[in-house]
């Protein structure tokens, strides 16, 4: 069993490997973009306060990261492709 759990995580980290290796070099406007959105897309999965205090702050951050997906795409930028799990997803040229 031991053995069994070594081989699937070594799969899996030459899987991340060969997806991290394609990965395309982001132009530094593009770049500085996909860093805010990172931000503020962890703020908006927060959990709201139990007094719901930060739920202004947490709406506001959705909202700034859909702007900068909005941005994004228009630029020629997506968050993909679509047919992985969100941990292998980087940020790539749109298809067309």
């Amino acid at each position: 069993m031991r053995y069994g759990l070594s081989i699937s995580t070594l799969c899996l980290g030459l899987a991340w490997g060969l997806s991290a290796a394609k990965a395309e070099t982001l132009p530094p406007d593009i770049e500085a973009l996909t860093d805010r959105w990172a931000v503020v897309y962890g703020e908006c999965r927060s959990l709201p306060m139990p007094d719901r205090s930060n739920e202004a702050e947490i709406e506001r951050s959705c909202n700034e990261r859909n702007d900068i997906q909005n941005n994004l795409r228009k630029k020629g930028w997506c968050y993909g492709p679509e047919n992985v799990a969100n941990v292998y997803k980087s940020w790539i040229r749109c298809k067309k």
